[in-house]
């Protein structure tokens, strides 16, 4: 009898004792579980982080003085964004490098322009998708043909991700008309 009034006893604490409340461990994984549904943590990089310019002057031989002004576009960029984990996103912001450019000769301005991607564009729609999602590496002047008559500069447009490029030929008549040509298959 005592030991069956002992076991009676012990079944009842059991059962008492067990109310359906979760161990820490559950508690816990639920919590990260309801945190992750509710808020989303996006990090945001930009590059270049700050403004940068870099001017080029360059005399000619022949009388031509180019001017190159070369800067980053504080409020243009082509983002990509990554999803790293279940609620962090990764934001990157390339900033557009705008160009402006000034050519005279014999103290006469003969060209005065602003060369950005828009620009490109107008000019070249076969790479429009690439184009858009790409920044401009700089633009330079190719001084052994630009020893005639025309300027002719180079531009790069790089799209981050796959590092894929679009080479190009800016020529620039002395009369301040120009064109832009593709170049195939630049060696970089």
């Amino acid at each position: 009898m005592k030991h069956l009034l002992l076991i009676i006893i012990v079944i009842g604490l059991g059962f008492t004792s067990c109310d359906g409340r979760r161990n820490h461990h559950e508690s816990l994984n639920e919590s990260i579980k309801e945190f992750k549904k509710k808020s989303a943590v996006q990090n945001t990089d930009y590059i270049p982080k700050t403004f940068h310019e870099v001017i080029t002057d360059t005399i000619m031989s022949n009388g031509k003085h180019i001017r190159l002004k070369a800067y980053t576009d504080m409020k243009n960029s082509v983002v990509k964004t990554s999803k790293k984990q279940d609620n962090i996103t990764l934001e990157k912001h390339y900033r557009e490098v705008l160009t402006e450019v000034t050519l005279t000769n014999n103290d006469r301005v003969f060209f005065r322009q602003t060369i950005d991607k828009n620009l490109i564009l107008k000019n070249d729609i076969s790479k429009t998708a690439l184009l858009k999602s790409s920044t401009c590496l700089g633009i330079w002047l190719d001084e052994f043909k630009s020893l005639g008559d025309d300027t002719v500069l180079i531009t790069t447009y790089l799209e981050p991700e796959t590092q894929e490029k679009a080479h190009y030929n800016i020529i620039i008549k002395p009369t301040g008309d120009f064109h832009i040509i593709p170049i195939p298959d630049a060696r970089t």
